[in-house]
């Protein structure tokens, strides 16, 4: 099998609690060919001297001005030596057999947009959690249909699982900068429009909502990028398949919004809905006057469905 040397690259803003978790997750790592490239994005708290204190000649760190995670991403992704490169938020973790798993994929098929393998997720009460899959339990390959998949499962990408191409990534343009949410789904959309996602059902990463500073915590007063860029910015030129996926996530979103009396962000989703969906829009303003507890219902039989707790 190819040694392919990797890049793993670390947005760092204010995780002080968790920074050296997610390094030293990957610094055990049971593949060892790798760089770790950590992009502090004007941290206020000491996670600067937490990075400081690991020593190890494969980490590079680079500080910046505050700018925001998606200009972190970007920066680093260009500073990375190799051509694939993978994304670990400061908050969460590689289990140890994560980077082994990607260069198998890569030696598999190394002209794919995107391998990820399936994640679990602490949640802010300490529940392990890990989201339904509509593959098969012992999945590896190709997804033969991305944007279905995607928006059946809720294990499947997220931005501390992926390895990207980082060819392909450039072509795309990279992250948005400037969007808070959503700008990351916006490249796996983009990416699988170039070339496909190969999948590992393994689950080798751990994201911890249960975190600080973890951006669904400080960002409930829009509608995600990827949302807002394709279904009213560009709805006419977009790919059909992904009008489909996040057609269904925003109804989705919409109704998590008003089951959590987010008024204002249900409001955006209605103004959104009403030119190109105009039949969900009405529908979505006959919801507004059913009983909060009615949706609560309806919105636990569907995490019952798509969530298993695990511990």
């Amino acid at each position: 099998m190819t040694k392919n040397f990797l890049s793993i690259v670390i947005p760092l803003y204010n995780k002080q609690n968790s920074i050296r978790r997610a390094i030293e997750s990957v610094l055990v790592q049971s593949y060892q060919n790798f760089e770790i490239i950590i992009v502090n994005d004007g941290s206020t708290d000491d996670s600067l001297l937490e990075v400081e204190r690991i020593k190890d000649p494969r980490i590079t760190l680079i500080s910046i001005n505050n700018s925001g995670v998606a200009f972190a991403r970007n920066l680093g992704i260009d500073k990375a030596r190799s051509k694939y490169v993978c994304l670990l938020d400061g908050d969460d973790e590689y289990y140890t057999e994560f980077l082994a798993e990607i260069n198998k994929m890569i030696s598999v098929n190394s002209n794919c947009s995107l391998y990820s393998c399936r994640y679990e997720v602490v949640d802010s009460k300490g529940h392990l959690k890990i989201g339904n899959l509509s593959l098969e339990v012992n999945y590896f390959g190709i997804v033969s249909d991305f944007y279905k998949e995607y928006s059946r499962s809720r294990s499947l990408v997220c931005s501390s699982s992926v390895c990207i191409n980082k060819d392909l990534f450039n072509k795309v343009g990279g992250f948005p900068v400037g969007k808070k949410t959503g700008e990351d789904i916006y490249v796996w959309l983009n990416l699988n429009l170039l070339a496909p996602t190969f999948f590992s059902s393994k689950i080798l990463s751990l994201i911890h909502q249960d975190a600080e500073n973890r951006t669904n915590t400080r960002v409930q007063r829009e509608v995600p990028y990827h949302l807002y860029y394709y279904l009213f910015l560009n709805f006419d030129s977009a790919d059909k398949r992904i009008i489909s996926y996040c057609y269904k996530s925003s109804v989705i979103q919409s109704v998590d919004a008003l089951f959590n009396r987010n008024i204002h962000v249900f409001n955006l989703y209605l103004n959104m809905f009403k030119e190109k969906f105009y039949s969900t829009y009405i529908f979505l303003k006959f919801l507004r006057f059913f009983p909060v507890r009615l949706i609560s219902i309806v919105k636990n039989i569907r995490d019952k469905i798509t969530v298993k707790v695990k511990g």
